[in-house]
């Protein structure tokens, strides 16, 4: 007698290696191990056909074998995952496994149900008579489920003005399997010329500034992200983590170091740049340093200043001629407003009757707005030489370039807010943000404010606003004027 392995010659079922056997006195061979039923190969993922695998057991002369006990287990996917393609359980049975066995019947009969895996793709239950070489396999198709599921390939994000951003949609099942659909793209633009997008995800951001709100739907399905829209610029600031005071554009290039190695750039710090943008001024406790962009860092006070003890927030007149600063007098009496020329020459003093901090002058040179002891805005007239009625409740004061408005930070109310050069027609400002300086832009339309990680830049006008993703870890930027 001689036995020997072949395949059943069910090829559409899957059936992939089983056992027969012949003999001299019956030369048609007997087919040990067969499959007598099986579900469908193919359904979606999840699915619980009605339909159980119902193998059969035979000896050499064809008769059933009972008693035997046959196992039947789902095949995994390629490692690493090493997830079940399939589940099995047995047929009274009401939970799913990796593997079960059943015990064949008088007809050499055994059963299990199946159940499709939840990763799309090739699936596969094998069985085996324990104890015997007697076993096979079926192969099966896990198909993807319905769509339940739209996600777009980026977050919201913020452009520079003029970028191409290609924006991708990706559909699937309710286990995360990729499904076919493509998604259609729509777009709303604040203001109404921001940016576009076509129907398969090709966004313009226009610009010079806004948000551009993109729906992607397939069906019933819809995700969302918004692109903010900025001007490209060249922004100073303080860098939190190295304590180091750095330029960086809008969109993140171009950073570099200005303060020296080891030079102890304070908090707050507030640089300021020269009209023309060639140099940056900024206070280091005793003295005021004013850094160029090819590297070179120069005292601005040639000989010492006798009656100052510490000289901080510097800013330039519009014409360069001047620079004003806060020095904290050495007799005790307050930090008061000094100005001296970008030589180092002819220093003075311009007020004393109040303390004065963060001067910020009027685009046409004649008025310098600054915060008071009191936290208070008010405003001083140079060509009177004596302090305005003005005086409301707000710090870090900031002129616009436009000259129509001063910006400042209403501390009690934590708000931003506007206001005419004579204090009135005060306006909030509607952004989120924290208690810190903010600039304009070189042409006055938006305001630069620290809303807590990053700052943001506000249309004061209309509240739109967009975050520069680049001022993370960044303090006290200031916003290279246009010459």
């Amino acid at each position: 007698m001689r036995v020997a392995r072949r395949s059943l010659g069910f090829a559409a079922l899957g059936l992939t290696a089983a056992c027969s056997t012949t003999t001299e006195a019956n030369p048609q061979p007997v087919e040990r191990l067969r499959i007598l039923a099986n579900p469908a190969v193919t359904d979606t993922i999840e699915a619980t056909p009605l339909q159980s695998v119902v193998v059969e057991l035979r000896d050499n002369t064809g008769g059933p074998i009972q008693g035997a006990v046959v196992r039947f287990s789902a095949q995994l996917t390629t490692p690493p995952q090493g997830a079940p393609t399939m589940l099995v359980s047995t047929e009274a049975g009401i939970t799913w496994d990796l593997s079960v066995s059943d015990t064949t019947d008088a007809r050499g009969r055994a059963a299990a149900r199946v159940r499709f895996g939840s990763i799309a793709g090739p699936g596969g239950v094998d069985f085996v008579a324990v104890g015997s070489d007697l076993a096979g396999s079926l192969s099966f198709t896990v198909a993807a489920g319905n769509a339940a599921e739209l996600r777009l390939s980026r977050g919201d994000t913020a452009v520079v003005a003029g970028t191409l951003v290609e924006v991708a949609g990706h559909v699937f099942d309710r286990a995360g399997n990729p499904r076919p659909e493509i998604p259609t793209f729509s777009a709303r633009s604040e203001p109404a010329d921001a940016g576009s997008i076509t129907p398969s995800g090709s966004m313009t951001a226009a610009g010079p500034f806004g948000n551009v709100h993109v729906s992607a739907r397939v069906g019933t399905l819809v995700d969302s992200l918004t692109v903010g829209i900025f001007p490209h610029g060249t922004l100073v600031g303080r860098d939190d983590i190295h304590s180091s005071l750095v330029t960086i554009d809008t969109d993140g290039s171009n950073r570099r170091v200005l303060s020296p190695p080891g030079a102890f750039i304070p908090t707050d710090v507030e640089p300021a740049w020269s009209p023309d943008g060639r140099e940056v001024a900024f206070g280091s406790e005793l003295t005021i340093l004013i850094a160029s962009l090819t590297g070179e860092i120069r005292s601005l006070f040639v000989t010492p200043q006798p009656n100052i003890l510490t000289a901080r927030w510097p800013a330039y007149s519009p014409d360069g001629r001047w620079i004003y600063y806060s020095g904290q007098a050495i007799d005790g009496s307050g930090t008061s407003l000094y100005r001296i020329r970008p030589d180092g020459t002819a220093p003075s003093r311009l007020t004393d009757s109040v303390s004065a901090t963060r001067p910020s002058p009027s685009p046409d040179g004649r008025s310098i707005a600054f915060q008071g002891g009191d936290a208070t805005v008010r405003v001083l007239d140079l060509t009177l030489g004596a302090l305005t009625s003005v005086r409301v409740p707000g710090i870090f004061p900031e002129w616009s370039p436009r000259g129509n408005r001063i910006a400042y930070y209403d501390y009690y109310g934590s708000a931003f807010r506007s206001m005419r050069a004579d204090g009135s027609d005060i306006r909030t400002i509607r952004v989120a943000g924290s208690s810190h300086p903010m600039t304009w832009s070189p042409d006055g339309d938006l305001l630069l404010v620290q809303s807590y990680f990053v700052f943001r830049l506000v249309q004061p006008e209309t509240g739109i606003s967009v975050p520069i993703p680049a001022t993370a870890g960044l303090s006290n930027l200031a916003w290279k004027p246009t010459p």
